[in-house]
């Protein structure tokens, strides 16, 4: 089963194992192998990837390439993502370097995921940016800082809007975990409420 309440983790749980459960899960009934586990983590990754599908474009394609395990991000998202981050970087701004402003977004996807990834994972500095995308460092607070700083923003709010359904997900879980349990306690919840 999927224990957690990290939306993030929960994508990376559904997508990893498959319909399997974990190792961990697994164990023996009167000799046999116990398949309950198994069935109730099949059930919950699918909840799981039945709320990413409902997701639209470009945050489906987000959440895949930033959270899912090999396999289930394709290629094809990140090319989805990255041209969903450069059209809106471009709304509404005259670009003079098309081609180092697709570079720059290729660099703040990276940068972005792996920080999510990973708590210790800092932002990239300005040299790094700048060496990755080529571009003179000197340049960085006159002509690229603003633009790294945008994309980054735009990915905060896909990230955000994105996560919000799966959450939703866990959240309903949970509720019905504690409801079952009260049912196999013999409580309501308005007892607790009571209490």
């Amino acid at each position: 089963m999927i224990n957690t309440t990290s939306a993030r983790e929960a994508i990376r749980l559904a997508t990893e194992a498959g319909w399997g459960a974990p190792k961990e899960q697994t164990g023996k009934r009167q000799g046999k192998p116990d398949t309950i586990p198994m069935v109730l983590h099949g059930l919950d990754c699918a909840r799981v990837i039945k709320a990413l599908d409902r997701i639209g474009q470009p945050y489906q394609a987000w959440l895949r390439f930033a959270y899912a395990s090999p396999g289930w991000g394709s290629e094809l998202d990140m090319l989805r993502v990255h041209e969903a981050l450069v059209n809106a970087y471009h709304r509404g701004r005259t670009i003079r370097q098309p081609g180092k402003i697709a570079n720059l977004a290729l660099v703040a996807l990276y940068d972005f995921r792996q920080r999510q990834r990973s708590q210790g994972a800092h932002k990239l500095a300005p040299a790094e940016v700048c060496l990755r995308v080529q571009v003179d460092v000197r340049n960085w607070a006159k002509c690229w800082a603003q633009s790294y700083d945008a994309m980054l923003d735009e990915l905060d709010t896909w990230d955000r809007d994105g996560l919000a359904p799966v959450k939703e997900t866990l959240n309903e879980w949970a509720e019905t975990k504690s409801e079952a349990r009260d049912k196999a306690k013999g409580t309501t919840s308005s007892d607790r409420d009571v209490a």
